[in-house]
């Protein structure tokens, strides 16, 4: 082979073989370097103002949406709380003026009430300590404790029968009552707007607009899709939830009105068969030393007060002279 061409090929391999001189690092780095991001747009003062004064306003708004119920066959007596959830799936008894009923949270159907009217005290004593023994259905939704019971009364209900209610409930092994109570709601009603949406037309078009609305606010679009969370309370949840479209609305610097959303928001929430609720809870104790007696004839809406300011005061046994 001649030397020459020999010469060449050897040092052809060599230069195969030679590995390159790695670039010093930081001119590594800026060969890879990313562009600066843009700065982000600062908000409308006149935006992030409105939006201030929104956010709380929500979160009352979502938290009373949430203690929304109607009246079935009875008048919940109204009290100066405000609105607050009420646990649905919880042992119930309901107390009119002429009848007891007692279901177990596992029991859906309460067309047919097996107490009837003015159940004897034995038949009310049976029928709570069978439903504190029933177990909710593995489909039921976040059951409340077998320990508590809700308890729906009446205006025009009496006294007594409510006593009755909660001695037998004591005795069957409840630990806590809930007493549900129709509340008063505090939020500011906008301007041109009904106190309560009596059109269901009124109500879909408001519910279309908002999320119309929606779409010309992507992050409100995102923050808006929320499911109450588990084991948080009402209000903090709420609170959160309204935190977060507050801060979405900003970063889309008010595309959708805060002063729209809140009289559409109104509209949609306010249907006029909805009822702010709000519970007092009184622990029951069978070895409970204070009593609270009334006549037994006392109507509902003159006897409530002594619950609901028996509800901080620790366990009481109720008694009808």
């Amino acid at each position: 082979m001649n030397l020459r061409i020999l010469f060449l090929l050897s040092a052809s391999v060599a230069a195969c073989d030679k590995k390159p001189t790695p670039a010093p690092a930081a001119a590594a780095a800026k060969m890879v370097e990313p562009p600066a991001p843009a700065a982000a747009a600062a908000a409308d003062p006149a935006c992030a103002a409105k939006v201030k004064q929104l956010e709380p306003w929500l979160a009352q708004l979502d938290l009373e949406a949430r203690s929304h119920e109607i009246d079935f066959g009875y008048t919940l007596q109204p009290i100066d709380r405000a609105p607050m959830p009420v646990t649905h799936h919880v042992d119930n008894v309901a107390i009119t003026r002429t009848s007891i009923a007692a279901f177990d949270v596992s029991e859906h159907d309460h067309a047919r009430n097996e107490l009837g009217d003015h159940p004897a005290q034995k038949a009310l004593d049976d029928r709570l300590v069978k439903i504190h023994d029933m177990k909710a259905g593995a489909d039921e939704i976040d059951p409340a404790p077998d320990d508590l019971i809700r308890i729906d009364v009446d205006q025009r209900a009496a006294w007594g029968d409510v006593a009755r209610a909660l001695d037998a409930a004591t005795k069957a092994g409840y630990h806590n009552a809930v007493f549900a109570f129709t509340a008063k709601s505090t939020l500011a009603q906008p301007p041109g707007v009904d106190a309560t949406t009596t059109s269901e037309t009124a109500a879909r078009e408001a519910s279309d607009k908002l999320d119309a609305l929606q779409n010309t606010c992507k992050p409100w679009s995102r923050a808006a899709l929320h499911a109450p969370a588990r084991n948080v309370p009402p209000a903090d949840d709420a609170a959160n939830h309204a935190k977060a479209i507050a801060a979405a609305l900003v970063e889309c610097n008010c595309a959708a009105d805060p002063d729209e959303i809140r009289r559409l928001s109104w509209i949609d929430g306010h249907w006029h068969q909805a009822l702010v609720r709000v519970g007092v809870t009184l622990p029951l104790d069978p070895a409970a030393t204070t009593t609270i007696a009334l006549p037994a004839k006392t109507p509902w809406s003159e006897a409530h007060a002594k619950i609901v300011e028996a509800g901080a005061q620790g366990a009481v046994k109720l008694a009808a002279k």
